[in-house]
């Protein structure tokens, strides 16, 4: 039985090519998450400019999001606004729990 590999080896990598990649991955981690805070944020922002009820007929309308997606790319942007999201070295699934709250988007 062969067991699957959980995590890449760097080390087998010439120090140059090493460097390279590490980079990449913190970079497009950096991207996704702060894709979610950046959505999350834009989002908030644009709820509160629209009257009660119009948020999630506009987000149907113009996004193929549904309203739990928003919500928590809204619960990132709000719990995680002061954190340097790029530091964080976890799957964004993740962060979606520790972002979740048990308020409901209206």
């Amino acid at each position: 039985m062969e067991i699957e590999q959980t995590t890449f080896n760097y080390d087998t990598l010439d120090i140059q090519v090493r460097e390279f990649v590490k980079s990449k991955e913190l970079s497009i981690k950096a991207r996704v998450y702060q894709t979610a805070w950046e959505n999350g944020r834009d989002l908030l922002e644009t709820k509160a400019a629209l009257e009660h009820g119009q948020f999630e007929k506009w987000l149907k309308i113009n996004f193929d999001w549904s309203l739990r997606t928003a919500k928590r790319m809204m619960d990132v942007s709000e719990k995680f606004k002061s954190v340097n999201l790029a530091d964080l070295d976890i799957q964004d699934s993740a962060l979606y729990l520790l972002a979740a709250t048990t308020a409901t988007c209206h």
